[in-house]
């Protein structure tokens, strides 16, 4: 096959036509691409530091616990939303004790955690329910 290499000829190489990039040099997909949460910078940098992924996060907020507390909207798996789950036959063990904080007015995730330690979400902070209400209004879930 003299002119030719793998099909191509010897004047494709010389005019700027380039091989396929190799499997390795390829770019990974986006693994935010087509989820429905708004993530900030910070929010995806603290994900891969804490090997917490988009499903987890995503499952966090589906299930977990809500409270409205310092200006954001705290989401959180304990023991009590593992054995929910257990009991409708879902596994959310892996969850137990990650935190996901939205931003209470656009619910961007801002941050996520691990912390089994859940009392320190604390709904009022020492201010009651009347501050709260004036504050947050009627969309804090903390307020039900």
């Amino acid at each position: 096959m003299d002119g030719m290499h793998e099909g191509y000829q010897t004047d494709d190489w010389q005019n700027g036509w380039e091989a396929p990039a190799p499997e390795s040099a390829r770019p990974e997909p986006d693994p935010w691409e087509g989820s429905f949460l708004p993530l900030t910078h910070h929010a995806r940098k603290r994900m891969q530091q804490r090997r917490i992924d988009l499903g987890m996060v995503e499952l966090v907020i589906q299930f977990g616990r809500e409270v409205c507390t310092r200006g954001a909207l705290v989401f959180a798996i304990g023991r009590n939303e593992i054995a929910t789950a257990a009991k409708r036959g879902d596994n959310l063990q892996h969850l137990d004790g990650v935190h996901v904080v939205t931003s209470h007015d656009d619910g961007s995730v801002l941050t996520v955690y691990r912390n089994r330690d859940l009392g320190n979400l604390k709904t009022n902070l020492g201010f009651g329910k009347r501050w709260r209400q004036k504050k947050w209004g009627k969309n804090c879930p903390s307020l039900s």
